[in-house]
């Protein structure tokens, strides 16, 4: 009965800080997923994460790993298609001044 829980922090944050691995024996490995975030500004490197695994034992006590370190890295930001944002305003307006010419041929 296992539950990974990893700490995040700078520049990652989480509001998913668990997930449950189910009943493991010895040996066995089981895969945890964490929806986090990046600060846009965090550098682009590798980084660690800790975690540490709650478990139930054996004989039913509750227990706490050592510390688990994740490894992960932070890539650079893609590129943004050049003018995306001002195209997408364009359309936005054009789309608008459909709508009122339609409406006022409507009214008409």
């Amino acid at each position: 009965d296992a539950t990974v829980r990893v700490s995040a922090s700078d520049p990652f944050s989480t509001t998913d800080d668990q997930a449950y691995l189910g009943n493991l024996k010895p040996g066995e490995s089981a895969v945890a997923v964490f929806d986090m975030d990046v600060d846009e500004t965090a550098t682009p490197k590798p980084y660690s994460l800790n975690s540490e695994v709650l478990y139930e034992d054996t004989e039913g006590h509750d227990q706490i790993s050592d510390s688990v370190k994740i490894n992960t890295e932070v890539l650079p930001a893609e590129k943004k298609l050049p003018g995306y944002q001002l195209g997408t305003g364009i359309t936005f307006i054009a789309l608008a001044a459909l709508f009122v010419v339609f409406r006022k041929r409507k009214q008409d």
